[in-house]
């Protein structure tokens, strides 16, 4: 059965809308009723949403309340020698199992260098992976130390691979893999007619990654080392592309790009991973060149995505044949206003129980917010009142909120909105049980699911005066710590140490 006729058709069961209340203080909703339809569906298939890693450390306020796991007079000074001190510092990311800490580290010469007193990112600086278990540190890839605070490009120089070895294309042109850090490495230059300039995401199933080079989107099999271009899209750094759950297609959104008279064109293509050859095509309107990844493409199943934002005709539902759907009028029984197309929809696949949720948010409007679910039991449509500004969290919640923020399970209609612990906020996956945060010069480290203090640390000579910016890796064994100035952010200061746990 087709599934947009099929979703069409579902559609029209549903019964009764219910209606959810919250205010700033977590009142619990009044549920009026849920609507739910028992007729057989086809169900989806879906894919989990993803979340960009920060490029930069967010500092985050300590919480009110001080779990009681520790006494709060005991302290853990830090009077070890800095990995790092000098002009700047710029966090790029930790190794996936803990290991290395990447990051560029400047001079103070260099920091003078810049144009503008306190500019950051205007001057070169030394691309490091430190080693945590060696103390010492790699610089052999001079890659730049430049970077802009503008763009959706979510390529990089260099990618982990799901064998833990690395992959990297180096600022001479060569492509290779290593086994760590400045190990021995096997050069795949002539693999292909011209340098690759960036990695792009893995596939879910970790065989294969995106490459790009100047003129050429290919598909990397890392393990088998070949490579397979992809047809007729050039690549472009606003372009987003997202592997399917099965890892078989690839939906890219292109942005960019613009017409003669400037105006932006965008559109979609599906590729066929076994073939790299398009399959699909369709065109439409992003909302601005730059903004390419607010559009999507975000997959519910593994047949089709949704495209979250577009100028031209909203946001619309498209299978792996081309046929396109606007959800709009489908699933909240509105009109699309180009004068009025923000919020983009918040969409969450929930991949193991063949579910997922479309929620039209009432972010920028008076108007309450609209959850679509569908569950392989049916669908249903419920509406959230103002003032509160509801969102889908990637941790399979909705909920609103600024600095304290509550929520409940997207599926479960039936449960109360909570406020959320203290800890990441929910638009952060991490691997993390730890939570570690920063105020006045002392950093506290939480066990999130113990919901207990670990420890408190402060770094000798830093006490005071000064930024701190706490890093755990993502086995929760090691901390790392950018002490930062505050007049422009500039990192004066690095330290790694173990934590500390019973």
């Amino acid at each position: 059965m087709n599934k947009f006729r099929s979703l069409s058709w579902l559609l029209t069961g549903l019964l009764v809308i219910s209606a959810c209340t919250q205010t700033d203080s977590a009142t619990e909703p009044t549920v009026a009723a849920t609507a739910v339809v028992t007729a057989a569906a086809v169900s989806p298939q879906p894919t989990a949403t993803s979340t960009p890693h920060p490029t930069e450390a967010v500092p985050t306020a300590e919480p009110t309340t001080t779990p009681t796991a520790v006494p709060t007079s005991s302290v853990r000074l830090i009077t070890d020698e800095p990995v790092f001190t000098g002009g700047d510092l710029q966090f790029v990311g930790w190794s996936p199992d803990g290991r290395y800490l990447a990051y560029f580290e400047y001079t103070e010469e260099q920091v003078a260098e810049s144009p503008a007193e306190g500019l950051r990112g205007a001057y070169p600086g030394t691309f490091v992976f430190y080693d945590t278990e060696t103390g010492e540190k790699c610089t052999d890839y001079p890659y730049s130390g430049l970077f802009s605070y503008e763009g959706s490009d979510s390529g990089a120089p260099w990618r982990w691979l799901p064998n833990g070895q690395m992959l990297l294309a180096l600022p001479d042109g060569r492509l290779v893999q290593t086994s760590a850090p400045c190990a021995a490495e096997t050069d795949l230059t002539q693999i292909f007619p011209k340098p690759i300039s960036s990695i792009r995401a893995a596939s879910p199933d970790g065989q294969k990654l995106i490459l790009q080079s100047s003129s050429q989107y290919w598909l990397y099999d890392w393990a088998a080392q070949t490579a397979l271009p992809i047809a007729e899209v050039r690549p472009d750094g606003f372009n987003n592309l997202i592997w399917s759950l099965d890892s078989q297609h690839i939906s890219i959104t292109l942005a960019g790009n613009y017409t003669g008279d400037g105006s932006p064109i965008g559109g979609t293509r599906v590729v066929d991973v076994a073939t790299g050859t398009i399959i699909a095509r369709y065109d439409w309107e992003p909302a601005n060149a730059l903004d390419g990844t607010f559009g999507g493409p975000v997959w519910i199943n593994n047949e089709a995505f949704v495209v979250t934002l577009s100028l031209d005709q909203g946001p619309f539902l498209m299978n792996l044949n081309g046929a396109v759907q606007p959800l709009l009028p489908l699933l909240f029984d509105e009109t699309f206003d180009p004068e009025n197309y923000w919020p983009p929809l918040d969409v969450y696949a929930d991949v193991e129980n063949g579910r997922y949720a479309i929620l039209r948010s009432n972010e920028g409007r008076d108007d309450v917010a609209k959850l679509y679910t569908f569950t392989p039991e049916g669908e249903a449509l419920e509406l959230f009142e103002a003032p509160n500004t509801y969102h889908l969290f990637p941790d399979g919640t909705v909920g609103y909120g600024d600095s304290s923020y509550w929520s409940r399970p997207i599926f479960d209609t039936e449960a109360r909105f909570e406020k959320r612990p203290y800890g990441p906020n929910p638009w952060q996956i991490t691997p993390n049980q730890l939570y570690a945060t920063a105020n006045s010069g002392t950093i506290t480290v939480f066990n999130t699911a113990q919901r207990g203090l670990v420890e408190r640390i402060q770094v000798a000579g830093y006490e005071s005066g000064y930024i701190l910016y706490p890093l755990l890796s993502p086995n929760d064994q090691w901390l790392a710590i950018f002490v930062n100035e505050p007049r422009y952010s500039l990192g004066k200061a690095l330290f790694v140490i173990p934590i500390e746990q019973d």
